[in-house]
């Protein structure tokens, strides 16, 4: 979680940077400037020549759209679920971006321009949405080209104990249905990075994936 500091840089000459968006790795970026409304969650922004993404929102701020524009600007605000939707429809507004959200949450955003329906993943190459109730109904995470992961509030990192993990003290909907969403991603073997709005960011080994993931949900079952 970031505060107001984490957002700005002081160099020696006394003029004042902003450090976000940060590059994590290829295509992927911070976007920092967390919203209070969406409970301090991190938010992304995916650089594609088919249109550049927003995951989730952070607050609406100036410097961002500025720097958003400088890279072509947003065509779509992926919605990962109902609790971090921040300023999405400022920014939708602002670069005429589809905003998309599962029906199940769609009350965050009744005038989204993509509502997403049933428990089919959405292919929108290199995007892949998937629909991963538990969390909230209607969460979801998009994995981008195979290798990076969004997770929002289905799954992080946990430096405690040093593998993926739920939260099930902040489990809205089902902690049963939210298991079986964690087990079915591990159909998925190049994921390399893990993505979460809250919690722990991770880079995961080469093809070790699904053996994260199925350790992680074999932890969820102890815990019902």
């Amino acid at each position: 979680m970031h505060n107001a500091q984490d957002t700005i840089e002081q160099r020696p000459h006394g003029k004042i940077l902003t450090s976000f968006p940060k590059l994590i790795d290829g295509p992927v970026y911070l976007n920092g400037h967390n919203a209070v409304s969406s409970y301090g969650a991190n938010s992304y922004f995916i650089k594609s020549q088919g249109g550049n993404w927003l995951v989730d929102s952070p607050r609406f701020d100036p410097a961002l759209v500025e720097q958003f524009r400088k890279w072509g600007g947003i065509r779509y605000i992926f919605l990962t679920h109902r609790d971090d939707v921040a300023d999405a429809d400022r920014y939708a507004r602002a670069f005429g971006a589809d905003r998309i959200i599962h029906e199940g949450d769609r009350s965050a955003q009744p005038d989204a321009e993509m509502i997403l329906k049933g428990d089919e993943d959405v292919v929108m190459a290199p995007a892949r949405l998937i629909h991963t109730p538990g969390h909230t109904r209607g969460h979801g995470v998009l994995l981008w080209n195979g290798k990076y992961l969004f997770t929002g509030d289905h799954l992080s990192w946990s430096p405690e104990d040093q593998a993926l993990r739920s939260g099930r003290d902040y489990c809205w909907y089902s902690w049963k249905e939210q298991t079986r969403s964690v087990e079915k991603l591990a159909r998925h073997a190049g994921i390399e990075w893990v993505l979460p709005g809250h919690g722990g960011r991770k880079q995961v080994p080469v093809g070790e994936f699904p053996k994260w993931v199925q350790e992680t949900a074999q932890w969820m079952k102890g815990r019902t």
